[in-house]
């Protein structure tokens, strides 16, 4: 087994449909979580068939990743392009997956955009002070975290898979509201 603990289950509106979201946290990179399904392809597939279900795997360090367990509540999940959600958006950013978690006011967008890492990282902290979004703890060289009052942000820049390109993923959480 690879093993992986849940780390949050939530009700959530996922790439435009209602959906129950599901994060498991792996102390494994990305490649050895996807091969282990990829060696498995029953095991997705019953998975697809049985509950609507989707999985994307991120990596979030080097050994670490995490897999989002996507459970739509219609049948079939829509195929409907996505739209950039309410977060501050890259020039030329195209989104592959997005998540809302009304109940904490948590917003997820991975998107892929035509620029290095260094460019957009450095892209992305700028869009970001310019909306008032200040560091809030050293950032790395991909990895950057923000806050605003009580919220925060995060920042992820890895490399894309195509030469020029990178991988972000946006993370702003505004927190519970009273």
């Amino acid at each position: 087994a690879i093993g992986g603990n849940i780390i949050y289950s939530s009700a959530a509106t996922v790439n435009n449909a209602a959906a129950t979201l599901t994060l498991y946290g792996f102390d494994r990179p990305r490649s050895e979580i996807s091969n282990f399904f990829k060696t498995r392809p029953q095991l997705t597939q019953e998975l697809s068939r049985q509950k609507n279900t989707q999985l994307f795997i991120m990596q979030t360090a080097i050994d670490k990743s995490v897999a989002f367990i996507v459970e739509y509540h219609q049948t079939p999940p829509p195929s409907t392009p996505l739209s950039w959600p309410d977060l501050p958006q890259p020039p030329g950013a195209e989104p592959d997956f997005t998540a809302t978690l009304a109940a904490t006011h948590t917003t997820i967008v991975r998107a892929t955009i035509p620029l290095p890492p260094h460019t957009a990282t450095t892209t992305i902290h700028n869009m970001l002070h310019a909306k008032g979004w200040q560091l809030a703890a050293p950032a790395t060289p991909s990895l950057s975290l923000y806050q605003r009052h009580n919220a925060t942000f995060t920042a992820l820049t890895l490399p894309g898979n195509i030469p020029g390109t990178s991988t972000i993923t946006l993370l702003q959480r505004l927190g519970e509201q009273n």
